[in-house]
């Protein structure tokens, strides 16, 4: 569906200093996947969205949509070729001065498609992201998400077989979030376009994608299926953020008493261990090698897939507490040391 071969940009700032944005960057897209690009906030992704469909051009390197090499077209045959793609964005962009009806028409009305066509497509799209009832109404009466839908309906007037998402969950509360992962879902499944979203939260990767790319400093640090990043992240920063979406927190009754350092040689250590699957074998195993006792302070198990991963906050005690952490360290995808409390509390 789409393939990206080792595409480059560099932006000059206004001090006139070179930024580069993105690095020799590859990969491809696979007809009806969803597939999800994460970074941190300026590492690169919106670029690589915005080159997508040629909104940004890349100094260098190929884009292609199906059998057509975007990066070859003249602007003519571009505005051809974008209508085949849809885009939404994190505000939405609509027009306030026109009703929910005319902002979806939009697209439709700049094809000159003709009247009946027209209101008949409108009038599904309507129905499509449940807001039939609002046709007459203006922006400004409309909740985020439903502005969020109102976006969707339109960037799907023209029948695109691709649709692009640009940080689309990013200004909408965790609730209203899960509603609109659920409407693209549908869509790819009804619909069979595929979507390529971008976003700094790895919840909504969790959440509905099939593939993911992790992008720092304008490199793809990490690409795999989703089972893979969540499972067995192989990057650094893949891991921080594989992390931050399933983590058991710490009590705040062990908060308060928490030090950032080992004080006396009675001090416990605790740590986070985030592994897949059933960790209470290897719980066992940790206590066995090191004759140390290990008790389980908070767990959390989050199901992705058919894959189980779970986080857990251990307390250590014994004598080998620093043989243990290594030994964790390298057992499981991220373990944590979250500070030391004395033996006695």
């Amino acid at each position: 569906m789409i393939n990206v071969k080792h595409i480059s940009k560099t932006y000059t700032t206004s001090k006139g200093r070179q930024v580069q944005a993105l690095d020799d960057v590859s990969f491809t897209v696979k007809k009806g996947e969803i597939f999800g690009i994460i970074g941190s906030s300026g590492a690169g992704k919106s670029t690589i969205l915005r080159c997508l469909n040629l909104l940004e051009r890349p100094d260098k390197g190929e884009i292609w949509l199906a059998n057509t090499q975007l990066t070859n077209l003249s602007e003519r045959q571009l505005q051809r070729e974008r209508q085949q793609i849809g885009m939404i964005f994190q505000h939405f962009n609509l027009l306030s001065s026109r009703t929910i009806f005319d902002n979806i028409a939009l697209p439709l009305e700049l094809t000159k498609t003709p009247k009946h066509d027209l209101h008949t497509r409108v009038t599904e799209l309507l129905e499509l992201v449940g807001l039939s009832d609002k046709a007459n109404d203006y922006p400004s009466n409309l909740s985020g998400g439903q502005k969020q839908r109102v976006a969707i309906a339109r960037a799907l007037a023209n029948n695109p077989t691709l649709l692009l998402c640009d940080e689309a969950t990013s200004a909408l509360d965790p609730g209203t979030t899960k509603s609109i992962l659920n409407l693209l879902q549908t869509i790819n499944t009804k619909l069979q376009i595929t979507i390529v979203l971008i976003t700094h939260e790895i919840h909504v990767v969790k959440a509905i994608c099939d593939r993911v790319a992790v992008v720092q400093d304008g490199k793809i640090v990490e690409l795999g299926d989703r089972s893979q990043i969540f499972g067995s992240p192989e990057h650094p920063h893949t891991a921080a953020f594989v992390a931050s979406a399933v983590q058991a927190d710490l009590p705040i009754a062990y908060q308060l008493q928490v030090q950032p350092e080992k004080i006396a040689n009675t001090d416990d250590v605790l740590i986070r261990i985030q592994a897949r699957d059933n960790t209470d074998y290897s719980f066992a195993e940790l206590q066995q090698k090191f004759s140390i006792r290990v008790a389980i302070i908070e767990a959390r198990i989050e199901t992705i897939g058919e894959l189980k991963i779970s986080s857990s906050i251990v307390r250590l005690s014994g004598d080998q507490l620093d043989e243990a952490v290594a030994f964790s360290s390298n057992h499981y995808f991220n373990t944590e040391i979250l500070g030391y409390v004395s033996r006695s509390y």
